[in-house]
């Protein structure tokens, strides 16, 4: 299943007010007192689901940060070139790897 969650920049956290995303690409965060309400586009970020779960069975967001089997850690980006998401490994050697690896890994699955 398909889906987006969004990162409050000030707040560091994923807040828990309802969000709807428009056909442009505008974010509305829905208030108590005001209804949805046009979204600060620098305060918040909007990370879309992979489609894809851990092995927790927690979903895959772009932005989280993966842990392979060896320690290495990497971060979920979406890749327009590939039409697809994929992993940005940090190499023992300080060297960046990028490969579409979202599976293979310990399962341990951070978000911001």
């Amino acid at each position: 299943m398909r889906g987006f969650r969004v990162f409050d920049t000030a707040e560091k956290k994923y807040p828990k007010n309802e969000f709807r995303v428009n056909q442009d690409g505008i974010l509305f965060i829905l208030t108590c007192h005001k209804g949805y309400v046009k979204a600060d586009p620098s305060r918040y970020i909007v990370e879309e689901s992979t489609g894809f779960k851990d092995k927790n069975d927690k979903m895959i967001f772009e932005g989280d940060i993966r842990i392979d089997g060896k320690g290495q850690y990497g971060v979920v980006f979406y890749s327009a070139e590939n039409m697809g998401f994929l992993v940005n490994w940090k190499l023992e050697d300080g060297s960046y790897q990028t490969d579409d690896d979202l599976y293979e890994s310990t399962g341990k699955n951070y978000s911001r």
